[in-house]
């Protein structure tokens, strides 16, 4: 027996690829067979010691021969592909071997030098058993990377294979790919191993079997991994374009490798190695230049972990990652915040209010401290040029030395591996005064062009006084200073934009519509849409994208999205250059936004995050370069407004409106320019909702008034009228069918009439019927009581009334719920300053905080009590069991990621908690019941939760008693395994210190969970009112947006339910809801039933039997009846 070949194979296991098996190839008694072993270290000797045996059948196969197949015979000068014997076990085979066989044959008739030259195949047996070519020696990735590196470890190598004229091998396989395409084929497998080199050492491209035509499924398609994007699923010419960009960063580099040499390459050193000595690390990777970006990670590393309530709209990733890391990621994290430079004022400017949930009533200036998580087993791992921020006080500083004059010259010499006279070298570092960044862009420039460097001084000398000439016109003298970059830097940039501005208009006109969205997330929708705007052809769009990811003025990312470096940006935007052609870049970006924006469609949390942050980056753009409104900006701007005060409550926001368009319609009219306003608002709340019907209705209404009031070419009324178009253009593509290109659309929507409004009122035309909707259901906002105490409290609460008298060595706490109700809670405390901070927090309705704002430990949703932070650096000891609370995700970008997501784990709790309810049962026994806490992830899917639980209990009985819940607190409690439990009531057993919350020791062994957890002594008592418990439990949609704090701070058992013995009695801790006479509906029954009855019987007696006497007699009767069962109730009670 020999074994001709073994490798191993791997399975994905729990989202990473873990070890299988060993797969061998056999040959014994000129037989072949394939086997495997589970022993990953061990060979067979036999064939009985594999698993899975099975025989290959090497006679036979192969497809059938087509008439039109070139047959040919193999010579000494030729190479036979035939199937290796792996592939022959493949029932798939034959129908795989005719496929590249057709794709060799089209290629046969139209030859180019860079593909491979094909001869034909070999006939055995009239069957194709191999195809026949042009034998080439030596491979690309043999000739540069003999030592088969990956490709990281060849990039760090410094390739020292790799020469400048290697260059001419990409024009030639980008001009053979542009054959290909022409011949509407797609390679989809370029890499290293699939290019050789034929005697003459040109490029020549080979392996056609992943070829298929344009728009064609590749899911059955092989393709290399690691060079391939495996979210494509079909042809593109696109495909190939970006594995030849990748292929030229692997043989020549990039700006952004270089641009990692400095405090991110350092960060990013570190991060590779501790990922090698300690895998069960988890790396979240977080970019922190604006609060923008920290938004986006933050949403980012929220959807990627699965972290419990991040799909919900209206969740802000600030508040909620760092309470997951703190409370849920318990195994080591580290978490690298990049470009920590100005993070003090984030919160200070309207934009990061919004974002952070904050409003212009907030007079606290918000910390950043406050949003990055702190615990034991984390960490935080800084880069900034600011060490003098006060966040980072206390912390340990590593000082990035700048480039000096040999480290530049090396970095020159290193990267370019040209001929270049050393002199010249020399000269480019002056001219570029070592600065890293103008000398990454240097070479990107120089390496892409193939020219020499005194070429490319001389272009530098031009650029330089072009843009001191600039600065002079302007009356500038310092026109760098406005860019924020000295001038050695800003000129390679402008030496590119002049290059395409004189050589390549096209991609200029790209690069400059590209560089106003925000430069960390330009979604390739926004480039599509551009290119259908503009009318582009498909492969002319294309090369202009490589060519600017080949020069580095863009950088292409996993995940759809592209990059462009800050200082680009900054010089195309700041530098009146072309104040026309930039004004029209800036419109077209903002059309672009606009026409992609996804009303009505299902999208993550940093997708959306996303979006968001493009508009804010075009808004900026607008008013720095003074444009006035159009269409578009008013048409995002009342996006934004909607989705802001929606916070991803939809059906509210649509409620509401349509009220206060009533309103408007009864006191200002229906032409009144703000009631015309608030329809329009209403209009893109539909759009959200994707009631496309209402919302054209309201369009259409919008653009015949605002025509007759502001004319035809007023913005507001051309956006009304595009908006009648998109509302189309969605509907069609949201419904499955062939969507419409939009210039086509918006000539044949401009040919056709306006559309009848149906059911409108004759005398006025306003659309009435698209309100209807969200009129009745504002005139049914009050959901009808569900039993009879609940139908007399909603009678009750609309009588003012005055709280009760304070208790003795209490304070009383009011303040206003955001559903209207006065709600009051007696607490007491060792300071009245904590009364008052927590008085101010509720009055605010900043409920974030929650009663436990002074607790003396830091929640993740109190962004104000959080104290000044230290960042230790811990000794980070990888565990064992770190996937079962976090599970890995997929395979990570290349370039710069958001964080590291071959090693971003999501949680896996090992026990679901429990929440532990003591529910009266009767005047005399309260009964256990414990719950699992399943898709609850806000205090109002909390309440709801306990609503439904007592409910079901409870049962019909609610409505034939006057017992009805009248007060919910935490609590302690004995329980055995009776079900009945003995409560410890807060007002009969705590003092100064209250026992209603586990003590510590019962939280650190997670025994139970909450948070804050209890480790210093709250500041007053109890930790959560019982009138604010009771008021959420008896209206649990009262909450102003949606928040977690009660139930963090609620008691959970994290260890299952609470066992119980007959022997002794367990002590517990969980929430007692208590039942009480609910007098208000006795007094209801008393007054309506007896005194209303009786004489209404009185009455109709009288009439009836003409008996006054005695009808009032037995309605006196009747009547006195009540006082005896009001009392006798009373005296119950006190039993």
């Amino acid at each position: 027996m020999q074994i001709l070949q073994r490798h191993e194979t791997f399975k994905r296991i729990d989202n990473r690829n873990q070890f299988h098996r060993v797969k061998f190839t056999i040959e014994q008694d000129g037989n072949y067979y394939i086997g495997y072993l589970k022993a990953r270290r061990e060979n067979p000797s036999d064939l009985s010691q594999l698993q899975d045996v099975q025989q290959v059948q090497t006679t036979g196969r192969g497809p059938k021969l087509q008439p039109h197949w070139t047959i040919t015979q193999p010579t000494n000068e030729s190479h036979v592909k035939k199937p290796a014997i792996d592939d022959l076990v493949n029932p798939k085979l034959e129908s795989q071997m005719e496929h590249e066989i057709q794709v060799w044959e089209i290629i046969k008739q139209h030859p180019h030098p860079a593909l491979a030259v094909y001869h034909g195949c070999v006939e055995s047996e009239g069957r194709a058993s191999g195809l026949v070519f042009a034998r080439y020696e030596e491979t690309l990735s043999q000739r540069v990377n003999p030592g088969r590196l990956c490709k990281r470890d060849f990039i760090a190598s410094g390739r020292p294979l790799v020469q400048p004229w290697m260059r001419r091998w990409l024009e030639s396989i980008k001009s053979a790919l542009e054959h290909l395409h022409s011949l509407g084929l797609v390679h989809n497998d370029i890499t290293p191993a699939n290019i050789m080199l034929n005697d003459n050492n040109e490029a020549v491209i080979i392996d056609c079997d992943s070829t298929c035509r344009i728009g064609e499924s590749l899911v059955d398609k092989k393709r290399t991994y690691g060079w391939t994007d495996r979210n494509v699923t079909h042809a593109a010419p696109s495909n190939d374009l970006k594995s030849l960009g990748e292929l030229e960063t692997w043989l020549f580099g990039s700006a952004n490798e270089l641009a990692w040499e400095g405090k991110t390459q350092i960060a990013l050193y570190h991060v590779y190695s501790l990922k090698e000595t300690q895998p069960d690390t988890s790396i979240f990777w977080v970019q922190a230049s604006n609060v923008e970006q920290l938004y986006e990670s933050y949403a980012s590393i929220a959807q990627q972990c699965d972290i419990p309530g991040s799909s919900n709209r209206g969740s802000n990733p600030l508040d909620l990652v760092p309470w997951w890391l703190e409370n849920k990621a318990k195994s080591p994290w580290l978490m690298v915040v990049d470009g920590a430079d100005d993070m003090e004022s984030f919160f200070q400017t309207n934009q990061g209010k919004k974002i952070s949930g904050l409003t212009d009533a907030d007079d606290v200036k918000r910390d950043m401290a406050a949003y990055m998580p702190k615990c034991s087993h984390g960490a935080i791992l800084f880069t900034t040029t600011n060490p003098g921020s006060k966040l980072f006080v206390g912390a340990s500083m590593i000082e990035v030395d700048a480039l000096n004059k040999t480290e530049a010259k090396q970095l020159i010499r290193n990267t370019l591996r040209s001929s270049d006279p050393q002199e010249d070298v020399d000269d480019l570092s002056w001219w570029l005064s070592n600065f890293p960044l103008a000398i990454t862009l240097a070479i990107s420039f120089i390496g892409t062009n193939s020219i020499s460097i005194k070429e490319y001084i001389g272009l530098l000398d031009g650029a330089r006084s072009s843009l001191v000439n600039l600065g002079d016109s302007l009356n500038v003298p310092n026109l760098t200073k406005e860019l924020g970059k000295p001038l050695e830097v800003v000129v390679p940039c402008l030496v590119l934009l002049q290059q395409l501005e004189r050589e390549d208009k096209p991609t200029s006109e790209l690069v400059q519509f590209a560089s106003f969205f925000h430069r960390r997330g330009i979604l390739r929708v926004f480039l599509y849409q551009y290119r259908t705007a503009e009318s582009l052809d498909p492969l002319s769009f294309e090369a202009s994208l490589t060519k600017l990811k080949m020069s580095s003025a863009l950088l292409e990312r996993n995940d759809d999205k592209l990059e462009m470096h800050r200082l680009m940006q900054s010089v195309i935007q700041k530098l009146p250059l072309q104040k026309e052609v930039i004004s029209r870049a800036a419109a077209k970006a903002m059309s672009a936004f606009w026409w992609s924006y996804p009303y009505g469609q299902p999208i993550t949390h940093s997708t959306l995050a996303t979006y968001l942050l493009n508009a804010f980056s075009i808004f900026r753009c607008f008013e720095m370069l003074f444009l006035g409104d159009t269409p578009q900006r008013l048409a995002i701007t009342q996006t934004l407004i909607v989705y802001f005060e929606s916070r991803g409550r939809w059906k509210d926001l649509a409620t509401r409106y349509a009220q206060r368009v009533v309103e408007h319609v009864e006191k200002r009219g229906e032409e009144h320019l703000e009631t015309l306003d608030l329809m329009s608002k209403l209009s893109f709340v539909y759009m959200h909702q994707r009631r496309w019907e209402d919302a054209d209705m309201l369009q259409s209404y919008l653009r015949e008034r605002k025509g007759m009031m502001l004319g035809d070419h007023h913005p507001s009324t051309v956006m009304s009228r595009e908006c009648h178009i998109v509302i189309d253009l969605k509907k069609r593509s949201q419904e499955d069918t062939t969507p419409l290109l939009w210039i086509e659309a918006l000539k044949r929507k401009e040919r056709e009439a306006s559309p009848t409004i149906e059911a409108q009122q004759p005398w006025t035309g306003f659309p009435w019927r698209a309100l209807k909707n969200d009129i009745l259901a504002s005139r049914k906002k009050n959901v009808p009581p569900s039993n009879l105490p609940q139908l007399v409290d909603s009678i009750w609460n609309r009588i003012p009334s005055f709280g009760p008298p304070v208790p003795e060595g209490q304070a009383w706490i009011h303040w206003a719920c955001p559903c209207g109700q006065q709600l009051f809670d007696d607490f007491s405390s060792s300071s009245a300053e904590s009364l008052q901070a927590l008085q101010q927090n509720l009055q605010n309705h900043n409920l974030s905080s929650g009663e436990g704002h002074n607790s003396g430990s830091s929640s993740s949703q109190d962004s104000t009590s959080r104290p000044n932070l230290k960042w230790p650096w811990p000794t980070f000891m990888p565990g064992n069991n770190f996937n079962k609370f976090l599970r890995q995700k997929k395979e990570g970008a290349t370039t710069l990621p958001m964080h590291t997501r071959s090693q971003i784990p999501g949680p896996v709790v090992n026990t679901t908690p429990y929440l532990l309810m003591c529910i009266d049962r009767g005047r005399h026994f309260t009964g256990l019941y414990q719950h699992v806490l399943q898709n609850v992830e806000d205090d109002t899917q909390l309440f709801q939760f306990l609503r439904d639980n007592v409910s079901r209990h409870r049962g019909i009985s609610s409505w034939f008693t006057f017992r009805s819940v009248s007060a919910i607190s935490l609590t302690r409690f004995e329980a055995d395994n009776s079900q009945y439990a003995e409560v410890h009531r807060h007002k009969e057993v705590c003092g100064k210190d209250c026992i209603c919350i586990p003590p510590p020791e019962r939280v650190q062994n997670d025994e139970y969970d909450c948070s804050p957890s209890p480790t210093v002594k709250p500041t007053q008592v109890p930790v959560i009112g019982t009138n604010r418990l009771t008021h959420y439990f008896l209206k649990p949609h009262a909450f102003h947006g949606p928040q977690r704090t009660i139930l963090n701070q609620l008691p959970k058992r994290a260890r299952g339910p609470l066992s119980t013995s007959q022997d002794s009695m367990q002590l517990g801790w969980g929430i007692h809801i208590q039942e009480g006479w609910h007098w208000r509906s006795i007094y209801f029954v008393i007054v309506v039933v007896f005194l209303v009855g009786g004489l209404a019987f009185g009455i109709a007696w009288s009439i009836k039997e003409k008996d006054i006497q005695s009808a009032f007699a037995i309605s006196a009767t009747w009547i006195a009846i009540s006082p005896l069962l009001f009392g006798w109730i009373a005296v119950r009670d006190l039993q």
